[in-house]
């Protein structure tokens, strides 16, 4: 995403607090541009709703069949699955963020990503 040519326009209404709360964050973030923050803030809500919202979602689930006795408690395996599980959702996300902010290079994202892989399958 990051080396394609930005070349189509995408004109949209915000509210002057949408506005404003997106120049806050481009200011604190040190972003020169408007549309940079936006591209950026588009971004990152993509990579959350693909990395993140699913674990969340399955986490939330879980615990309203458990309140709810649908479902028993999970067991210890079941739980170290799921923390391996979201410790690879945030690792990816930050990956993909961090390679997207030009901090890493995308070598050194793969090997990282591939890292926490193998420190989880030896546990």
């Amino acid at each position: 995403m990051a080396d394609e040519l930005k070349d189509q326009r995408v004109v949209t209404m915000m509210s002057p607090s949408e506005l404003e709360a997106i120049d806050d964050w481009m200011f604190k973030n040190r972003i020169r541009s408007r549309g940079e923050a936006i591209r950026r803030l588009c971004q990152m809500g993509i990579i959350f709703d693909r990395e993140i919202q699913p674990m969340v979602d399955r986490i939330v689930e879980h615990i309203r069949a458990t309140v709810a006795g649908e479902k028993p408690r999970l067991t210890q395996a079941e739980h170290q699955q799921m923390f391996q599980d979201m410790a690879i959702s945030l690792f990816n996300a930050g990956t993909v963020y961090a390679k997207m902010k030009g901090v890493v290079s995308t070598d050194e994202a793969v090997k990282g990503l591939t890292d926490l892989y193998a420190y989880y399958e030896k546990k």
